[in-house]
């Protein structure tokens, strides 16, 4: 599954975040990535909230995605909770 955003006034791909399925419950973000200019702009914790919503959607319960260390804050802000290798949301 890819998710992605575009910029309203110039139409090109700004943000993307690849999600796939891992089993019945549990899925994983692959990536997360913001053009540079658009960082800092809320685009990255959109894409993840539309990845949150998909996985609701479709039953899952769990989400998975590991992390540089220059994105550990993020992903705490939003919730997942450092489990070994992986940042881990329960939904």
């Amino acid at each position: 599954m890819i998710i992605a955003e575009e910029d309203k006034e110039n139409p090109e791909l700004i943000g993307y975040l690849l999600l796939h399925k891992k089993d019945d419950d549990v899925w994983h973000i692959h990536t997360l990535n913001v053009l540079d200019s658009y960082r800092k702009k809320g685009i990255g914790s959109k894409l993840v909230e539309k990845a949150i919503q998909h996985v609701k959607n479709r039953k899952g319960n769990t989400i998975l995605v590991q992390s540089d260390i220059l994105a550990h804050g993020f992903w705490r802000k939003k919730g997942f909770e450092k489990k070994g290798k992986y940042y881990v949301l329960r939904l």
